[in-house]
């Protein structure tokens, strides 16, 4: 794994703590000042406020609590090609169970209510906010990063074929990656705009060893099964990460049929003469 992954996943941690503290701060300030909901007045004064002291501990804790919140459901993952938009509604969800809990929290524990429920919605609106800002900028540092190629993860294909090249041009368009070629069973000519071969399998340790891979993407479904298990040990003895490719296209020139879920291909047997319509006309 890239320095740059490390670096930048682990730097998301203080930062998520920062914006959350933040965001509790910014509900203790604001709430004497604004009801957040125009047109309406609550009865409220900074003597109803908890002492600043008690308040920076509960958000301290509080903080820290959503923290590990995050961590179980893999919002600190390392791979830079996580997508920003995938963390959005994950992150929403989470800051509105954490005020569930804190809610619970003061109502069994505390045996009393939180100070304020319009600073609850304060600390509810600013967390979501600043931590997605605080996202926001880690992850277009990243990008802006790569485009100077510092980060990108570079990939090699196992087989030549209709799927490797399909997929290879997908990653054209991701400036997350950068594909170095393909190994296959013997050396032959490529066209230019098509994935190139750099290599046989026999010579996998030694490509692997000069390009610096980081990822292995297998395309070959032809590779026997004691060749598959060695290419999935050789990637977990070398810390590289291993991909495969369910061979779609031959799957839909046989007897069955494909589809998508969740972007997870379900295959499934198609329908004989006898079912579906052909029993429906018998």
């Amino acid at each position: 794994m890239k320095k740059s992954e490390i670096i930048f996943g682990a730097f998301r941690v203080p930062v998520d703590y920062l914006a959350i503290i933040s965001a509790c701060l910014s509900a203790y300030y604001l709430r004497p000042i604004t009801d957040l909901i125009p047109g309406v007045q609550f009865n409220f004064g900074p003597a109803l406020l908890p002492a600043f002291n008690e308040y920076i501990w509960f958000s301290g804790f509080a903080s820290l609590f959503l923290i590990i919140m995050f961590a179980f459901n893999h919002l600190y993952s390392l791979k830079i090609t996580h997508r920003f938009g995938k963390s959005f509604f994950k992150i929403v969800f989470l800051v509105t169970a954490w005020l569930m809990f804190i809610i619970s929290y003061y109502f069994l524990v505390v045996h009393s209510l939180f100070f304020s429920r319009i600073a609850l919605m304060h600390i509810w609106f600013f967390t979501i906010v600043f931590v997605l800002l605080g996202r926001l900028v880690i992850h277009s540092i990243q990008t802006f990063l790569l485009r100077f190629g510092i980060g990108k993860r570079k990939v090699l294909f196992i087989g030549a074929n209709d799927l490797a090249d399909s997929f290879y041009h997908s990653l054209l368009k991701d400036n997350s990656y950068e594909v170095v070629g393909t190994l296959s069973d013997k050396i032959e000519s490529r066209k230019i705009d098509n994935l190139k071969i750099i290599g046989t399998f026999e010579q996998l340790e030694h490509i692997v060893k000069k390009y610096d891979i980081e990822e292995i993407i297998l395309a070959d479904s032809l590779l026997n099964e004691k060749d598959v298990r060695d290419l999935h040990s050789f990637c977990r003895n070398n810390q590289i990460r291993y991909n495969f490719i369910p061979d779609i296209i031959k799957l839909q020139r046989t007897n069955v049929e494909v589809e998508m879920i969740d972007n997870i291909p379900l295959v499934s047997l198609k329908d004989t003469s006898l079912d579906g319509w052909g029993n429906i006309y018998k």
